[in-house]
């Protein structure tokens, strides 16, 4: 749901052949479970997840905030934001 690059480097190979296409870490290794947030890793120790040490150095490309955006959607529909990740791969068309 955050990192679609193999949207456009893939999957129009794997429809073309057939081929199905299996999501790696819906959750983003945790940040869709709503696990982590800015402030919770501010808290953490550096020898925690990647995840949290990406977010913590300001690499995750705007992800947090991305999450942020996110919860309402989830919580509008009474769901988690691991419910939002995990509906959003099953209705990938491919």
């Amino acid at each position: 749901m955050l990192q679609r690059d193999a949207e456009t480097d893939m999957f129009e190979y794997c429809t073309r052949h057939g081929m199905g296409v299996v999501a790696y870490s819906p959750m983003q290794k945790g940040l869709l479970t709503g696990k982590y947030n800015p402030q919770t890793v501010a808290q953490m120790a550096p020898t925690t997840t990647a995840i949290a040490i990406r977010i913590s150095r300001g690499a995750a490309g705007g992800e947090p905030e991305v999450v942020d955006r996110l919860r309402p959607i989830a919580e509008r529909n009474k769901r988690t934001l691991s419910h939002l990740a995990i509906a959003w791969v099953l209705r990938r068309p491919r």
